[in-house]
């Protein structure tokens, strides 16, 4: 498939619904559309953002009644009390988190939110559609923005002093969180619409250009680059020393991280624009062909299961002993397996 159509593919499913997967930040190809914080699952379900329980039941939803002129898609993040949840059109929301009632709003960008937001110490960083990058305080007041050449659709990932952006304008950015300074900026040759991998100071992400980097955090060098068969629309994940991709051509990579060599490679079902969910004993994809499979670290297959009734374009995200799997045009939003392949609870969006 062409990049073009698949540009106009996904974002037709973006406005429709679009889901992926989260971490303590944000992993996946397209903002996840859930986080956890503390036993609680927060579901951005495009027309509403959810609090869910545990066992799959509903604490509460804003808006409580459907309002047509908010749109949810990007995960939540969830810090001091406050989820912070970007819409589809151009505004970020605080709602408390227990209750689900909104606290402020900030509407300065011009665009719509696609990527999630991120909390780092005392500032919210949203990265926009527009090209910028919005720093507010813990009460939505603008610190500071940070402009780029081209349109935000990636989380940014982050430490205690940068946070490092990536770009539909073939750009990874390194901008201080004290004041949107830019410390550098690398050209990795593709478009990136999925957040960086950061692990030990160094950044893995993923191109539409066919190719995962290894990129320094401290100067911007690109340490190796791994040419994949198709575009990556996910963000890797980690596992003793071990970086794990799946791309638009239904493949899965294991790549060593120091060098970036091969050390092995599956086919997958479908193709893959969602990141795994990685439990102990693997990592659980899914593809766009309603497919749900579970790979060991060592390429072992455990279980596949195929929802029928519904697609799968975000990440499954771990949930205590469940594996939560977000579903797209589907009788249920949620569908949860336990780490065997056996379903649990399901969750569909009330009316």
């Amino acid at each position: 498939m062409k990049l073009t159509k698949k540009l106009i593919y996904l974002t037709i499913a973006l406005v429709a619904l679009l889901l992926t997967a989260c971490t303590a930040q944000i992993s996946g190809g397209f903002p996840s559309g859930a986080v956890v914080n503390q036993d609680t699952l927060y579901i951005s379900s495009g027309v509403a953002v959810h609090a869910v329980k545990p066992d799959g039941s509903q604490i509460w939803r804003y808006p409580e009644k459907v309002d047509t002129a908010k749109t949810f898609f990007a995960a939540p993040a969830v810090s001091n009390g406050q989820v912070i949840v970007g819409d589809y059109q151009n505004s970020v929301f605080s709602l408390d988190a227990a209750t689900g009632v909104e606290k402020w709003s900030f509407a300065e960008a011009k665009e719509r939110y696609i990527a999630s937001p991120v909390v780092v110490g005392e500032k919210i960083l949203a990265a926009n559609a527009d090209g910028h990058v919005y720093a507010l305080d813990q009460g939505g007041k603008l610190l500071w923005k940070f402009a780029t050449k081209a349109a935000l659709w990636a989380t940014p990932a982050f430490d205690k002093d940068h946070i490092y952006v990536p770009s539909m304008d073939h750009f990874l950015y390194s901008v201080s969180i004290a004041d949107g300074t830019q410390t550098w900026v690398t050209d990795l040759a593709g478009p990136m619409i999925a957040a960086p991998l950061l692990k030990d100071g160094i950044l893995y992400v993923g191109t539409l250009a066919n190719k995962v980097s290894a990129v320094e955090a401290s100067s911007g060098k690109e340490l190796w680059s791994f040419v994949t068969q198709g575009n990556v629309w996910a963000s890797p994940v980690i596992n003793e020393g071990l970086v794990y991709v799946g791309d638009a051509s239904s493949k899965v990579y294991a790549i060593n991280a120091k060098d970036g060599t091969q050390t092995w490679q599956t086919d997958a079902p479908g193709p893959v624009i969602a990141s795994p969910g990685v439990m102990t004993s693997g990592l659980a994809f899914v593809d766009e062909t309603g497919d749900v499979f579970v790979v060991g670290f060592q390429n072992d297959r455990a279980w596949t299961d195929k929802i029928t009734n519904g697609k799968l374009y975000s990440s499954p995200i771990v949930y205590g002993d469940k594996l939560v799997v977000p579903v797209y045009q589907g009788d249920n939003f949620l569908v949860t397996y336990d780490f065997t392949g056996r379903k649990g609870w399901t969750f569909a969006v009330p009316k």
